[in-house]
């Protein structure tokens, strides 16, 4: 890639803008196939499609296979390589690329608009990007009929008649394959997170089983039975009653500050006036009910939370991860709304090993969150990044190497 500079004869003003002077600027009908074909499923009792579902975009992000008969209502079919773009509620972007090799059928919600590419004018991985592009996504918003936010769709003939910008397709390609290498360096950081994530998970599982001996040695550790399962035989099992003093937190001061507020919501505030000095948990008892937070510098816990006084001591972070591991739900109340009660807390048993070896199993899950971490962060600059190559490479002010 590389920046060129806009001189005059390289750059003409459109109504969308100033754009290189080899590209021209269409109605989006003019860049795509707008095409509905459709068929019902429950006619096709037996044979299981690949079915693109509005659930199945929000939830996975990837197609179902599902079989006609528990399917309900007409679909569209989907040939490989069209755009489905989500008209219903725009405001919460659904933009399909429908790229798998399938030997099922592919069909879709009607609540998508299907776009095919024109042989010759237009690229498909180009449409995709261009879809999610400042010139598409908002107008769509805008483009919008029906009562209620949550049910109003996109206006078809208006979305169509939308001006885009449509390079030469040899600029296209370039720019979608830019696009493509920074979104797949997204999705392997998603991995890279989803698998620390997992391995967390597991060595939290081991460590607060056998402590801090490799797997391969696990079966050499002497366990026993606990009411909070087996656990080495030189642990103990602890109340929290025991471990510390479990205090209510107070209602909520209004003043600004540097001091955080923990809520059954989260940190939602900040305060001058913190209610607690010392490293503790604070643990949700409305809403919430059973959700720990570590807070090591000064805090607020609020009236719809608990906060511990430590009598003994104790590796905060061992404990933290423990009830992050095998947290109290608060399920089990007779009300609407999950809730804990002092005792609940009080009541809950933990294991309690040496202190010295409770730090030294919290260093060790630190390490992973620390590794979460980093890919997090690595993760958010490669979504800026995309972000400005986007805007930049759709406006020409970025021109990719041919």
């Amino acid at each position: 890639m590389s920046r060129k500079p806009k001189f005059k004869n390289d750059y003409v003003n459109t109504s969308l803008g100033p754009f290189p002077k080899e590209w021209k600027v269409v109605p989006l009908k003019d860049a795509v196939i707008y095409e509905k074909q459709s068929l019902d499923p429950q006619e096709y009792c037996d044979e299981k499609f690949e079915y693109y579902s509005i659930p199945a975009y929000s939830e996975h992000g990837k197609p179902i296979p599902e079989y006609g008969k528990e399917i309900r209502s007409t679909k569209l079919i989907v040939d490989k390589r069209t755009i489905l773009f989500g008209k219903l509620n725009p405001r919460v972007p659904k933009v399909w690329h429908v790229i798998s090799d399938t030997q099922k059928r592919r069909i879709a919600s009607t609540e998508f608009i299907p776009l095919k590419s024109r042989e010759g004018i237009s690229y498909d991985k180009y449409l995709y990007y261009l879809a999610w592009s400042e010139f598409l996504l908002p107008k769509s918003q805008e483009l919008v009929s029906g009562s209620t936010p949550s049910r109003q769709r996109v206006d078809v003939s208006a979305f169509l008649d939308v001006p885009v910008p449509l390079p030469p397709l040899p600029e296209q390609r370039a720019i979608a394959n830019v696009l493509s290498t920074v979104r797949q360096a997204i999705e392997a950081t998603d991995g890279v997170i989803a698998a620390a994530r997992e391995l967390k998970r597991l060595m939290m599982k081991h460590l607060f089983t056998y402590g801090t001996v490799p797997v391969h040695e696990a079966d050499q550790v002497a366990l026993k039975e606990t009411e909070i399962g087996e656990i080495p035989e030189e642990w103990e099992v602890r109340k929290i009653g025991e471990l510390a003093d479990v205090n209510y937190g107070k209602g909520n001061p209004k003043s600004d500050g540097s001091v955080p507020v923990v809520g059954s919501g989260g940190i939602y505030d900040w305060t001058d006036e913190p209610l607690v000095n010392h490293p503790t948990i604070i643990i949700g008892r409305k809403g919430t009910a059973g959700r720990a937070w570590l807070m090591e510098d000064p805090s607020y816990p609020s009236d719809t939370t608990f906060y511990l006084d430590w009598k003994m001591e104790v590796d905060i972070k061992f404990l933290f991860n423990y009830l992050r591991l095998r947290p109290l739900s608060g399920e089990h109340a007779k009300t609407t709304i999950p809730s804990l009660t002092r005792p609940d807390l009080e009541n809950k048993k933990v294991c309690y090993p040496p202190l010295l070896l409770q730090k030294t199993i919290s260093d060790k899950i630190s390490i992973v969150e620390n590794k979460i971490m980093l890919e997090g962060k690595i993760k958010i600059a490669l979504e800026g990044l995309f972000i400005s190559l986007l805007h930049h490479l759709m406006t020409g002010k970025i021109k990719v190497n041919l």
